[in-house]
């Protein structure tokens, strides 16, 4: 019994432990460009429902669903497992070019 919960904690670490950003009820009524109509409101950030939005100078998409639930896309979720480090960010581009190369990180080592 023992070894069945900590089983299902386990899996329920690895399926919840790399999670996309997620901002929950953000629906908003009203007109964006001419359109109007519920949609996703995110910092003065419109998007509707089955839409994604490229944030310039933030480097991160979202996306609005059919919930009104905003879903970020960001570099980090490149490297789920920290084991990059992101070279020649520039956030005047838009994501993803703007995550820049990934290069290795220096490990610590014992044998070494």
């Amino acid at each position: 019994m023992k070894f069945s919960v900590l089983l299902l904690f386990a899996i329920f670490m690895q399926v919840y432990g790399f999670s996309f950003p997620r901002v929950y009820d953000t629906k908003a009524e009203g007109c964006v460009n001419g359109r109007c109509g519920p949609h996703c409101d995110v910092r003065g950030v419109k998007i509707f429902p089955g839409e994604e939005y490229n944030w310039p100078g933030k480097c991160q998409k979202l996306y609005c669903t059919d919930h009104f639930t905003v879903q970020f896309s960001t570099c980090a979720e490149f490297d789920i497992y920290d084991e990059y480090n992101f070279v020649g960010r520039d956030f005047s581009k838009l994501f993803p070019e703007c995550c820049g190369t990934r290069s290795t990180k220096k490990r610590y080592n014992d044998f070494d």
